[in-house]
């Protein structure tokens, strides 16, 4: 059963975080045609890095990752905690400006020079 649609709010904070994820090279779609109750808010994409303990090397990889923005103060609703609760892959991410947003995505090192704490 689907989850009932609700009108899409963005949080102030978001388009921000958009933009320091695309300066640290990561493709970044916003999930608003897709917006069923509790469905984060980025699908972000970017190169991962994962360590073959085996052969003791590393590799790259693309990785997606799924974001919800949340200002400050902002809590997770109940639609939300469902969605990260029942979805089979990798929990949604919650972050809460540019600086969280680049260490979700292990990059929080890119952007040289620019204040990310926000």
């Amino acid at each position: 059963m689907t989850q009932p649609r609700f009108a899409a709010t963005r949080d102030a904070n978001e388009p921000d975080i958009v933009e320091v994820l695309h300066v640290a090279g990561a493709g970044v779609r916003r999930l608003y045609d897709t917006r069923e109750s509790g469905t984060p808010d980025l699908l972000v994409g970017h190169t991962g890095r994962i360590v073959c303990l085996h052969c003791g090397r590393g590799f790259t990889h693309p990785v997606n990752s799924l974001l919800e923005c949340k200002m400050p103060r902002g809590n997770l609703s109940a639609e939300q905690v469902w969605f990260a609760q029942c979805w089979p892959g990798a929990a949604p991410v919650t972050v809460r400006g540019a600086h969280d947003a680049l260490v979700a995505i292990g990059r929080a090192s890119a952007i040289v020079g620019k204040d990310c704490k926000g």
